[in-house]
């Protein structure tokens, strides 16, 4: 059974199957639109915002990091810690129509991949912008 933490921030569209084992943090606002596949064993968390497009899918074991803590120093790196010495950043990641994220890939805040993206690096990192059909 998948675990979803804050359902009334995610809407879901027509024909999404969400495995089990799926961890989903609601954070600001999730939208899965219609025919996504999200696989087991896969995390959104960071509290910010997901936008999947339709026909999108996240193969297993897949990281979503809407959000993080900052690292720069300046502060502390821990969820419970209080917020005055906490520096949380938040943002976006956006996976456009038909765009396929592969096996054990972690997908880093301010990212949207294009349309028609296909990904299927074992263990990589997805941290910046992406070009169409790329």
């Amino acid at each position: 059974m998948a675990k979803i933490i804050s359902p009334k921030v995610i809407s879901v569209g027509d024909l999404v199957i969400i495995d089990d084992f799926v961890f989903v943090m609601g954070g600001i606002r999730i939208v899965i639109a219609s025919f996504v596949h999200i696989a087991s064993f896969t995390s959104i968390t960071g509290g910010s915002e997901l936008i999947m497009e339709d026909f999108t899918g996240l193969a297993s074991g897949i990281r979503v990091l809407t959000g993080t803590d900052d690292s720069s120093g300046g502060s502390l790196k821990n969820p419970t810690a209080p917020y005055p010495y906490r520096l949380p950043i938040r943002s976006f990641v956006r996976i456009k129509k038909h765009g396929i994220v592969g096996v054990e890939t972690v997908i880093v805040i301010r990212i949207g991949l294009t349309e028609k993206s296909i990904y299927t690096v074992r263990f990589g990192i997805i941290s910046k912008e992406t070009k169409n059909g790329s």
